[in-house]
């Protein structure tokens, strides 16, 4: 009677799961999404500031090679990380941290790797404090790739596995090239589409602009390049998140770094510049329960779950199992009954593996008893 009654309470709840149809299966097989924004023009700053927010802004770093190194303030870096003084190629605008679009100022330190023309793959290995759900960082004085294999790239890890790559063209391909005459009359479109922006005004220092409306890029008469500067985000989306960042390129700028432990919602005023393809993690393999002499005494129970609190947690899901199976149109009728839900032999075998461990559970819950 009891092996009767935990058969089917392990039907019930095998019936919760497959009823559940697509959600059950969203949630085993993951859905996944690394999706790229762009703020809007001028704008230095991350929009996100919450409880899991951290952030880096370098300006505490002695300019020099390898000068930035170490500890940030949103995770550690090794590699190439060479801090700058503010000059023509970076330097956020001195408190730009926030999303509200600003020019003027003196600037302030930035990081990059370093440059040497295109002729050199520098790098830096940035391991998180902890798995984050978005990314922002202000990324200037970019460039297209151009066919060079020593162009912009950001890798996204999530463990050791590579998820998602980001490169320089996925922003170039959307601000387009320098207009000329400037700012031209390209636009784009934001996320609610309430607002349009020139894409002309991406290119130059915001810092050497003096108004939101300028009429000509920054650079070229000081030597600096007339080039993007744009604040990037990256929100996860999906069951998983990143926790290592990999950094490449022969002269990669970039400023004020964000991160965030927390999912975000997308500001309505950000601009979609693409949906980064993402190679889904490999799920984690469940725990296996070590198997149990059922003819061996049991003299040490401190080890052992507490059984009234896993029968309590079985039944629950076996009764809401039962319900939405009983909402669905009807229970099960034997095995003919299954083969008409769709379930098949390795299922049936699944379930009767799932209650022979409860028999065995029900087994130790009545030895602790005795």
């Amino acid at each position: 009677m009891r092996s009767a009654i935990v058969r089917g309470l392990a039907a019930a709840a095998v019936s919760a799961i497959l009823i559940g149809g697509g959600m059950g299966a969203a949630q085993a097989n993951g859905s996944y999404s690394l999706d790229l924004y762009i703020s809007p023009p001028f704008v230095q700053g991350s929009a996100i500031n919450d409880g899991g927010t951290l952030s880096e802004n370098f300006n505490a770093f002695t300019p020099g090679v390898n000068g930035c190194n170490g500890t940030w303030g949103v995770g550690t870096a090794t590699g190439d990380c060479k801090s700058q003084a503010v000059n023509g190629a970076g330097g956020a605008t001195p408190g730009a941290t926030d999303p509200t679009p600003t020019v003027g100022g003196a600037g302030s330190n930035y990081a990059s790797t370093a440059w040497t023309g295109g002729t050199t793959l520098w790098t830096i290995d940035i391991l998180l404090n902890a798995p984050v759900k978005y990314i922002g960082f202000w990324w200037s004085a970019g460039n297209a790739s151009n066919g060079s294999s020593f162009t912009n790239e950001v890798e996204f890890y999530s463990g050791t596995t590579l998820v998602a790559t980001m490169t320089a063209d996925d922003v170039m391909n959307i601000v387009g090239t320098e207009p000329s005459p400037f700012p031209g009359t390209a636009t784009l479109t934001s996320d609610d589409t309430a607002s349009t922006y020139t894409s002309g005004y991406y290119y130059g220092a915001p810092w050497k602009h003096a108004s939101l409306t300028p009429t000509s890029p920054t650079g070229a008469a000081d030597g600096s390049p007339t080039a993007p500067f744009i604040y990037l985000n990256l929100f996860v989306e999906g069951d998983f998140s990143i926790d290592r960042i990999f950094i490449s390129g022969d002269g990669f700028e970039f400023d004020n770094m964000v991160t965030s432990t927390n999912p975000q919602t997308v500001a309505g005023n950000l601009v979609f510049a693409k949906n980064i393809t993402v190679t889904a993690p490999p799920p984690v393999d469940p725990p296996v329960d070590p198997p149990v002499d059922p003819g061996t005494p049991i003299t040490d129970n401190s080890g052992l779950p507490d059984t009234g609190l896993v029968w309590a947690s079985f039944i629950g899901v076996a009764l809401v199992g039962g319900l939405m199976f009983l909402a669905a149109g009807g229970a099960f009728r034997g095995r003919t009954r299954l083969h008409q839900v769709g379930i098949d032999v390795q299922v049936r075998e699944k379930l009767d593996a799932l209650a022979s461990s409860f028999e065995r559970m029900d087994r130790l819950r009545r030895r602790r008893r005795n």
